[in-house]
């Protein structure tokens, strides 16, 4: 029998050896879900401080780590549940190099220029009732998101996982040295040459040049890469259709002409049209409903400015012409829901090009793309030469 147990323990202590039962307990993706757990979903840095490395921790103190976590997720704690829990993270996959594992995470939340928009149309119907019983812009929040579905924007991040004491730690990098004066002045470069290339309209050229960046400072992929490469890929030219979601848009033509107001007016009598003295850069597109079973308002009756807007090659932006008050449209525009099937024709109205030197033109809407609310970016990129005059 004593022998038995020596053979089932020399047994087991081979097999330990192999499968590095000796080794971390926990799988690397677990210690990354349970840091975003605590650091991303929730706030509690005190316990999140035990899962990254000990060259981590040498460097950067607990009390120091914890006021850095909750000065980041402060905001976040005060927005409503219904918009909190729209933080969410997936992960993606686990590369290994050399002694370290490189997990790669998507990361969720609310879209904060969304949120605003959403704010800003509630608060203009309160401001538009009774002041003096405006609510809360916490409440107002509240109320907005509690009937309507919250956008979310993604971005990928990676984590760099490595084998210590019986366990996987995180590690974050504190220890990385900042860069010298030469580095920092290449970077600057580098930044500036990014910008000088997103305000030219030059894509290409930016996207090439964030990658480098994103490379060089150990990203994946940043936010900046994420969103040039959507304009790269809803772009369309006169004359070209894209779908997007249950939408489809075909980019008409792009003119310089004055508008028509058509006043507002009691039932019963004639209405009215009023044509302006200034003229305004107006883009015309056709827009079909490509679902059978949805209603739907491609845009807004209200505007506030940023949904719609148009920048040139040398960066400056023309914006959308909100609808003053009195009238009821503009061009004859029409805000109706889009039956299944249905196509219409409307009209994006901006300001004028600032620069009569300016050459191309790139023209931003934003539409709805299903009755659930869901908003997607359109991109028309518009030469000088295609433009009408009237």
């Amino acid at each position: 029998m004593e022998k038995k147990i020596q053979l089932y323990l020399y047994i087991f202590f081979v097999i330990s050896n192999i499968v590095g039962f000796s080794g971390c307990h926990r799988k690397p993706e677990d210690v990354v879900k349970n840091y975003l757990d605590l650091t991303y979903i929730g706030s509690e840095p005190d316990d999140a401080y035990e899962l990254i490395s000990s060259e981590d921790q040498k460097l950067k103190t607990r009390e120091l780590f914890i006021r850095e976590i909750n000065r980041k997720n402060y905001l976040k704690k005060k927005l409503p549940k219904n918009v909190r829990k729209q933080y969410k993270y997936e992960i993606l996959r686990t590369e290994k190099k050399a002694d370290t594992l490189i997990v790669f995470t998507k990361l969720y939340k609310p879209d904060a220029e969304e949120i605003m928009r959403e704010l800003g149309f509630f608060m203009l119907n309160s401001i538009s009732g009774n002041e003096e019983k405006m609510p809360d812009p916490e409440n107002a929040l509240f109320s907005l998101m509690e009937e309507k579905p919250v956008v979310v924007t993604s971005e990928e991040k990676i984590f760099k996982v490595v084998p210590e004491k019986n366990d996987y730690k995180i590690c974050l990098n504190f220890s990385k040295k900042k860069s010298t004066k030469k580095n920092w002045v290449k970077n600057q470069k580098l930044e500036e040459k990014i910008s000088k290339a997103i305000k030219e309209l030059r894509f290409e050229e930016a996207l090439s040049l964030l990658k480098i960046k994103d490379s060089a400072e150990g990203k994946h992929i940043s936010k900046q890469v994420s969103d040039i490469q959507n304009i790269m890929q809803q772009t369309l030219m006169l004359g070209q259709t894209m779908k997007m979601g249950n939408l489809e848009i075909t980019a008409l033509s792009a003119q310089i002409r004055p508008v028509k107001f058509l006043l507002d007016h009691t039932p019963g009598e004639k209405s009215r049209e009023l044509t302006s003295d200034e003229q305004y850069f107006i883009l015309t597109c056709k827009i079909a409903n490509q679902c059978n079973q949805e209603f739907f308002c491609p845009k807004e009756k209200l505007s506030l400015k940023g949904d719609i807007s148009v920048q040139d090659n040398f960066g400056n932006q023309m914006h959308e012409l909100a609808i003053p008050d009195g009238i009821t449209t503009i061009d004859g525009n029409n805000y109706k829901s889009l039956r299944p099937g249905e196509t219409r024709t409307m009209e994006f109205i901006c300001e004028v090009p600032l620069v009569s030197q300016a050459e191309r033109f790139l023209w931003k809407i934003k539409l709805n793309t299903d009755n659930r609310n869901t908003a997607m970016n359109a991109y028309v990129l518009v030469s000088k030469k295609e433009i009408l005059r009237k």
